[in-house]
């Protein structure tokens, strides 16, 4: 337990500190949930805004309609009879009292009469007449004459889409306020005061009609209507996506550590899941938290949800978040990509809200429901429901059934399950799905006694466990099944234990071919305290290895024991002592070296912060990191990143495996130094597994060399051993002067000497001899006839050295690899000289479209979502829109309905009140309706609080007072209504004056609503339905499918700009308009796709589109050609593909769904306020928003095609034009230019290296700073002769050329070249070196064009750079560093490509293709994916890529970096048979390369040039004779040096590694020494003491060395670090003196004396390791000779008070 909470702190502080480094997309995290929110109240607001109205309105003012505006059609069975004659007679009274002024004749033409019903409908439905006529009255019987009937019937007809549903009584979906706005009350109270005049009683009234008050007067109660309609359905989804977004990049994240290999190496190094998954849970509660918290306070602050208690709610949305993180775990295992991850996750858990919804409507019992209820988005879906409904319920609007409604108490308790189910998933499936890297079990893991009974590691596990298999010397005999067992050194005996025993262990991969063996049954055994190299071609397993003993990667059988434990059982205690150093930098690029190293300190081991902190500094300054201890790793260079990777295997107090897998792989030659140095240091304690391909590391490094070749071991033993094993004899280097050398002359001499003497390698300029062991005795003869013969045989320098490690790894390597390409073949030789035959577009734009063919037929997965997704979720928003409830938007139901307050039942009571009358007209007002059994008498002030508390079950009331119109007191009759009760206007009225004139006149009134058939207008007929919701959902869905598509197009722009593919193609001749072009295209066929299925299916399934199609189509194209650039543009912002996928979709979808949802907010207010200032003011946002954004664009003219509520303007029925200035023709527009300018911009921002190149020609240049005072001789020499212009002719030159970065903020600027003036001619291969800063790259980058010089010039090919790019770069050829290949792409097809792109004729671009495929030995992978190559084949691919088009310049930059030595040196022979017709410049941190293919180099420090010429040259000038390299005996390490300067007193000590020492000795003109005199000496004299030695002219490290001024201080620095690590060697060492025949000999050697004969040699004596001394006397004597001064380290406590004795 201490060991998670200590783990789980420590991830928590790392977690913390990255979201601390991102704070503004923290704050985006926080704001996401407050946009989805928004959303969801803008939706619910739209529903809240459209408020009835509860003013008063007038029900009678007949006399203002009829006449001046409309006709009254009155009819019966015939003729009318008096008495309705005279009924007819008093409505002509009633408008000639309101307009004095109209004739009797103008009074007859507001009456049509007709003797029957249909005359009269037909009348109305006539389009001539039907706007002219007010309404119908109709009278039903006539069998009366002169008199009244007991109860007079009449009928009222109006348009049936002026009345609601007759068939309906109550509904809230309408009211009776309809029968106010189309004159049916006005007819209706109009006859009834005829009626009473026709009966002679006189009461004047003025009748008004008003809903009842607002019974929604609380906060609560207005959300009703969103409530009912939008949260109850869809608000699960809004709540899981405003939590969940939150988890977004938490999902991404998790899988780009688990895609870098970051998490893996992590659990490596002793991290456990649980407390890795805990650390993620709580960080992400960072976001989480807010975001619940968000969600609870707005939904209960707001009172959407009303009922359910807050309490009620934080435990819902609490185990509801919980659950969501755990769901994010689960559903994160399933991806090894972060391309799609997050977006998926978020898509899927929608998908699982959304089916919570269809589940609230299934007629199943909660059994059912609350199984589905264990996916938690569906719990929520279902809370939700039951919430909404609680208080739809608590105002009446429904009468749920709640027998089969989950309550949210029976959520909680899934809620609860659905934790502890998610936890318990979580676990079981990170045990069993491992993803690409780390190691499943099996399903039934937790079955197994194995996994809950492991033990700890002990002193006598190893021997127990090794007992357990079998003996150790009988596992020698046995599993250690060696083929030829010659070449293994089967009898070391280690007095350290043996760590690491690995027996038969296997790995198999599936491939496209079948299995492939990566390890093939290896077995061996890695000992403590001893380092324990992996040499092996690439591909050959190495990596595979430590992947399976580190538990990376699963074995498919075998095992291992490492500190006794089985890495099949116990890889989790395994990985508490562990470090571990991958091929991957597994690094955070915005976390600082300091902040990494105190993680990890932590992390493994460190439980104090200030003693983390201690040691994570003391780690960065051993591994050279302490100037950058507080810069980001992502601002490291690549060797940097190394060193800190280094730190982090090596810190910790429990690291005592360590695996290194190419820990040095391209550093330059002093940061691997100093990490070879490091490494010595920490050997003590520890078992080090270390996989190089330099030779020279691992024999300085190896105490045990393991070469496997196709998973196979070949040889393992000590340096030594195999040296002598396989070298059998001496190895002679010859550099060559020209390419007329000849070897067949150098090999005739050599074999006159001596006879079994053959070469071992021909490579560049380097030829390899091997002379046997017996020839020794000819060697001084033999090397004075070849110095003698030295310039005729055209030989530069050569050098003598004893089997060396490459030379073993040659000599394995070539039996099974190629190292020879061959040249003479005719198909190799044809394409190696294939010329461009000019850059052709439409060549071009072909291989980049068969480029994006084939890596989207590659990708499925990746095609599924981005084109297969969107299809089905466009295809579920035209379902939605199809088949969703649609609402008519008229009344057609003409059925009869008779108006009677009985229809509400019997126990309905009518409250009603009378105010302000005199006493007769009160009297008689509740005389007449006192009798009523329904009236219910209340004081005026009372009723309408009355009616609001009593909104349910009252129908109506009414109300009496008095107003004066035109000083006339007359009766105020007010009905309230309620809105539910869709006739109850017309009924109260009936209700009230049918009481009266019964009680006052002896009749009664019977009124009937016998509607006419409706008349449809042009709108209706247009729009005849119109759904507001699957509009709604229709248009988002359509924006979210297109934003997903085209987010997946932009993060595929992404992905090639941050894998540099994009700059490669650019440089290697690619017209940058035909990249885009070509991406448009290809990205506008797919997204064609969806256009094609939306413009067919919605014409098919709905007129309005189709009637509109021209328009609509129009929108959608230039929607497609528009926001597809934008999102490229957009791209540049991100350079991950899955980031920059879901962010992308994100800005698109969030902003243009808010402002289309603003729009629909903003339209429905100006219909409702009815004001065209509002009007105006929307029409200028809706300009706004187009300017912004062409999704918003794109959903206004669905919106207006698809007739939503409030596209027509104020005063108009229907859109006359739709592509009307109003309309569709500003979005359509405003498509059409975000087209252009988007377009545009990317184009420019691509071509600003050109044109600000343009531009800047002689304006405001930068005057180059002035060459530096001690400047080369040689480099001042090319100055002027390029400056002077004798050399421009040449391909390339570089005329006061530098680059100067400026500082941001506080910091420096970096003049990264300084003022650099070089020609260099055709034919000539040139080598940039230096150390990491130098200058290397920044070059090269200019060269390139990748980087714009500060000032002066650089032509490439006779063009200026900054000018003529595109023509500069039309013939070159880049190898970049990182391959910048298309992982995607075969190597044919890859190679192929580039043959487009370079203009190759497509006549001859197959066998081109297949003759370097045979060149470069890569036929038996050419169909394979790149990405699959090991590294070795990558370069081969990248360096194809480079040539293929025979450039007249190439960019070769770190060719061979992390390639085995066969490779290289097939790639120094390529590289030395293209240089013949062309410029190559090389950047490399290997002197032996630069050595084979290099004409003429320069050494650069500091942006400066040190040195300039050919290499020989340069050694002739700055070398001093002979360089010599010994590797002592481990007994002489310290005594060695003063003994070999003893012998060779001109000796110079040049370089210190352990064991390893470099010297120099200069060769004066006066006293000249030769090669073969040097070498005698060492055979004779100092043999006894060496392993082994080479000498040669000074080589080009040491002079690399000397220049850069590394060597003095260096060599201090190393001897002073290594005292302590091998202070404790010495008693175990002089033990083993016995046999030192040769130091007994020397013993004045060592003493004092000795030593001080050369001050120098005494400090670095002083400063020097005490090592095998021949006794302790001796010791005690050097010791003397230390100061204090000489070391700033801490002595062991011993040798200080051994120092203090003195």
């Amino acid at each position: 337990m201490g060991e998670f909470k200590f783990q789980l702190v420590t991830l928590l502080k790392k977690n913390s500190l990255l979201k601390g480094k991102s704070k503004i997309k923290f704050i985006g995290e926080i704001l996401a949930p407050m946009i989805v929110i928004g959303i969801l109240f803008g939706l619910l607001y739209l529903s809240a805004i459209i408020q009835p109205d509860f003013s008063p309105r007038y029900a009678s003012g007949f006399t203002e309609v009829v006449g001046r505006l409309k006709k009254l059609l009155v009819a019966t069975n015939g003729p009318l009879v008096p008495y309705q004659q005279t009924i007819v007679n008093n409505l002509r009274k009633q408008i000639k009292l309101a307009h004095p002024d109209y004739t009797n004749e103008y009074i007859d033409q507001c009456f049509e009469i007709f003797q029957d019903f249909e005359s009269m409908q037909g009348y109305f439905l006539d389009p001539e007449n039907y706007r002219g006529v007010m309404g119908g009255l109709w009278f039903d019987e006539n069998d009366y004459r002169y008199n009244a009937p007991k109860v007079l019937k009449y009928s009222i007809s109006v348009d049936a889409d002026y009345t609601n549903d007759n068939n309906i009584q109550i509904s809230p979906r309408s009211d009776s306020q309809i029968y106010l706005r189309h004159y049916f009350t006005q007819i209706q109270t109009a006859v009834d005061q005829a009626i009473f005049m026709a009966q002679n009683v006189e009461i004047p009234m003025v009748v008004t009609g008003q809903r009842f008050p607002n019974p929604y007067i609380h906060l609560w109660q207005t959300w009703t209507d969103g409530r009912n309609m939008i949260l109850k359905e869809t608000g699960g989804i809004f709540i899981t996506a405003a939590i969940f977004v939150g988890l977004f990049t938490t999902i991404t994240n998790m899988v780009m550590e688990k895609e870098s290999k970051i998490l893996e190496a992590m659990k490596i190094m002793g991290l456990h899941s649980l407390p890795y998954y805990v650390s993620i849970a709580i960080s992400s509660c960072y976001t989480i938290i807010p975001s619940t918290i968000i969600v609870i306070v707005v939904l209960k602050g707001s009172q959407l949800i009303w009922t359910t208690q807050w309490y009620i709610l934080t435990i819902i949305l609490i185990l509801f978040s919980i659950s969501l993180i755990l769901l994010a775990f689960i559903l994160s295992k399933f991806f090894n990509r972060s391309k799609f991850a997050g977006l998926v996750c978020f898509l899927i858990v929608l998908i699982m809200a959304g089916i919570g919804i269809a589940v609230n409507h299934i007629n199943v019992s909660t059994t059912v429901k609350l199984i589905f209820c264990l996916l938690s988005p569906v719990a929520i879906s279902l809370a939700n429901y039951s919430m909404s409904m609680k208080d739809l319920e608590l105002v009446k609007i429904v009468n749920p059934d709640w027998s089969i409604i989950v309550s949210e108490n029976q959520v909680i308790g899934m809620l609860i399950l659905d934790v502890v189910l998610y936890a318990a998933l979580v676990w079981y499936i990170d045990n069993i799905i491992s993803g690409e890297f780390g190691q499943s079990k099996p399903f039934y893991f937790f079955l197994t006694k194995s996994y809950w009974c492991k033990k700890n590691a002990n002193e006598n596990d190893l021997v127990d466990l090794s007992k357990a298999i079998e003996s150790p010397l009988y596992l020698r005999k046995k599993d250690l099944d060696y083929n030829n067992s010659q070449d293994f050194e089967l009898n070391e005996i280690h007095s350290s234990k043996a760590t690491i025993q690995i027996r038969k262990l296997r790995k198999e991969f599936k491939t496209g071919d079948g299995k492939r063996v990566a390890v093939d049954d290896l077995s061996i055994d890695m000992y403590q305290d001893r380092i324990h190299c992996f040499l092996g071609p690439n591909g050959s397993g190495k990596s595979t290895t430590i992947g399976m003993l580190t538990g990376l990667i699963t074995c498919t059988r075998g095992s291992a024991l490492i500190n006794g434990l089985d890495i099949n059982q116990n890889i989790d205690l395994i990985r508490k002592n562990i470090g571990v150093v991958l091929q991957q930098d597994i690094i955070w690029d915005n976390l600082t070296v300091l902040e990494h190293l105190i993680f990890y300190a932590q992390l493994k081991g460190y439980s104090n912060l200030k003693e983390a902190k201690t040691e994570a500094k003391k780690m960065g300054i051993e591994v050279g990191l302490e100037l950058k201890l507080h810069n980001k790793a992502g601002t490291l260079s690549g060797g940097q990143k190394r060193k800190l990777c280094l730190g982090i295997a090596f810190i910790g107090p429990n690291s005592n495996i360590l695996f290194l897998d190419e820990v040095s792989s391209g550093l330059d030659p002093l940061s691997r130094s100093e990490v070879q140095d490091f490494i010595i240091s920490k050997k003590k304690g520890k078992t080090i597994i270390l996989s190089t391909h330099y030779m020279d590391e691992a024999d300085l490094l190896g105490d045990t060399i393991s070469i496997i070749a196709h998973g196979k071991l070949k040889c393992n033993g000590s340096p030594l051993f195999l040296k002598n094993r396989f070298g059998v004899g001496y190895l002679l280097t010859i550099t060559k002067k020209s390419t007329e050398f000849n070897k067949d002359s150098v090999m005739e001499i050599t074999n006159k000497y001596i006879k079994q003497a053959h070469i071992l390698s021909d490579a560049g300029t380097e030829l390899s001899i091997r002379l046997p062991m017996e020839s020794l005795p000819m060697f001084s003869q033999y090397f004075k006839h070849l110095e003698d013969c030295k310039n005729q045989l055209l030989i530069d320098s050569y050098g003598i050295s004893i089997s060396t490690l490459e030379e073993v790894f040659l000599k394995i390597g070539q039996e099974t690899l190629k190292s020879t390409p061959n040249f003479n073949d005719p198909a190799v030789k044809e394409a190696l000289s294939t010329k461009s035959s000019g850059v052709k577009v439409g060549q071009q734009l072909k291989g980049l479209l068969i480029k994006r063919i084939c890596t989207t037929k590659k990708d499925f997965k990746s095609f599924m979502f981005s084109i297969v997704v969107p299809l089905i979720i466009l295809a579920l928003g035209l379902v939605m829109y199809k088949n969703m409830r649609t609402i008519e938007t008229f009344n057609d139901v003409t059925t009869p309905l008779t108006f009677s307050i009985d229809d509400y039942g019997d126990n309905i009571y009518v409250p009603w009140s009378i105010s302000g009358q005199n006493q007769a007209i009160d009297l008689r007002i509740k005389n007449s309706i006192g009798k009523s059994n329904h009236s219910k008498l209340l004081p005026a002030d009372e009723l309408e609080d009355y009616l609001t508390l009593n909104y349910e079950g009252n129908p109506g009331a009414f109300a009496f007072g008095k107003t004066i119109i035109e000083d006339i007191e007359m009766l105020s009759f007010k009905v309230y209504y309620n809105r539910d009760y869709l006739h109850a206007l017309p009924i109260y009225i009936n209700f009230v004056d049918n009481l009266m004139l019964s009680n006052l006149g002896g009749v009664g009134i019977q009124t009937t609503s016998r509607p006419f058939q409706h008349i449809k207008s042009k709108f209706e007929l247009a729009t005849e339905k119109i759904n507001f919701s699957a509009i709604i959902f229709f248009i988002i869905l359509t924006l979210a499918a297109f934003a997903l598509v085209v987010a997946s197009h932009a993060g595929n722009i992404a992905q090639e700009r941050a894998a540099r593919i994009k700059r490669l193609l650019y440089i290697s001749g690619l017209k940058k308009y035909v990249y885009w072009l070509s991406n448009l295209i290809w990205d506008y066929v797919l997204t064609f796709i969806m256009v094609i299925f939306l413009a067919v299916v919605v014409v098919i399934i709905d007129s309005k589109f189709r009637n509109q199609f021209p328009l609509f189509i129009c929108a959608l194209v230039l929607f497609v050609t528009a926001i597809i650039p934008l999102s490229y543009l957009f791209s540049y912002c991100w350079s991950s593909h899955g980031k920059a996928t879901g962010f992308i979709f994100g800005i698109h979808f969030g902003i243009g769904l808010l402002m289309t949802v603003t729009c629909f907010i903003l339209r429905i207010w100006v219909i409702k306020d009815d004001n065209d200032i509002l009007q105006t003011i929307t029409d200028i946002i809706d300009l706004v928003f187009f300017f912004f954004s062409p999704f918003y664009c794109f959903s206004k003219v669905m919106v207006i095609i698809s007739n939503f509520p409030g596209t027509t303007r104020l005063g108009e029925s229907y859109i006359a034009n739709y592509w009307g200035i109003k309309f569709g023709l500003p979005p359509v527009c405003f498509l059409a230019l975000h087209t252009l300018v988007w377009t545009i911009w990317i184009m420019v921002l691509d071509y600003y290296p050109e044109l600000r190149g343009k531009y800047r020609k002689g304006r405001n240049e930068k005057s180059s700073p002035p060459p530096p005072s001690d400047e080369d001789s040689d480099v001042s020499h090319e100055r002027s002769k390029v400056l002077s212009f004798e050399t421009s002719n040449d391909p390339i030159i570089m005329r006061d050329f530098f680059k100067l970065y400026k500082g941001k903020g506080k910091a420096k600027d970096n003049l990264a070249v300084y003022n650099t003036s070089l020609s260099i001619p055709k034919g000539q291969t040139f080598g940039l070196l230096g150390l990491n800063g130098a200058g290397k790259s920044t070059t090269l980058g200019c060269l390139s064009g990748e980087v714009i010089p500060s000032g002066g010039e650089i032509f490439v090919n006779g063009f200026n750079i900054q000018t003529q790019r595109l023509d500069a770069l039309r013939s070159v050829g880049f190898c970049h560093q990182y391959n910048s290949l298309i992982g995607l792409l075969s190597a044919r097809e890859q190679i192929r490509l580039y043959c487009r792109i370079k203009g190759i004729e497509e006549s001859k671009i197959q066998e081109t293709v297949e003759a370097f495929i045979k060149m470069m030995d890569l036929g038996s992978i050419g169909n394979s994916n790149v990405a699959g190559y090991s590294g070795g084949n990558k370069r081969k691919v990248a360096l194809s890529v480079a040539i293929v088009g025979n450039p007249s310049v190439c960019f070769l930059d770190e060719v061979s970096a992390g390639v085995d030595p066969v490779v290289a040196r097939f790639m120094w022979n390529v590289i030395t048979e293209l240089k013949k017709d062309k410029v190559i410049i090389l950047t490399t941190h290997s002197m032996l390369e630069c050595s084979a293919v290099c004409d003429r180099l320069t050494i650069m420090k500091s942006g400066k040039m040190m040195c300039l010429g050919s290499i020989q040259h340069i050694k002739d000038k700055f070398g001093s004779g002979y360089s010599i390299d010994v590797k002592f005996k481990k007994e002489y390490l310290l005594s060695g040096i003063n003994l070999f300067q003893k012998e060779l007193p001109n000796a110079k000590l040049v370089d210190h590694h352990d064991l390893s020492a470099s010297f120099e000795l200069p060769n004066s003109l006066d006293s000249p020494i030769q090669l073969s005199k040097i070498f005698s000496i060492i055979e004779r004299n100092l043999k006894p003491i060496l392993n082994d030695y080479s000498v040669g002219q000074t080589s080009i490290d040491h002079i690399f060395l000397k220049l850069t001024n590394l060597n003095q201080q260096k060599i201090k620095n190393q001897q002073k670090e290594s005292i302590e690590n091998h202070i404790i060697d010495i008693n175990n060492n002089n033990n083993n003196n016995n046999n030192n025949s040769y130091l007994k000999n020397h013993k004045k050697t060592t003493s004092n004396n000795s030593i001080l004969t050369n001050n120098s040699t005494t400090k670095n004596f002083g400063s020097s390791n005490f090592l095998d001394l021949e006794s302790d006397n001796t010791y005690l004597n050097n010791l003397k000779y230390l100061e204090d001064d000489d070391f700033n380290i801490e002595m062991p406590p011993y040798q200080n008070s051994l120092k203090k004795s003195f």
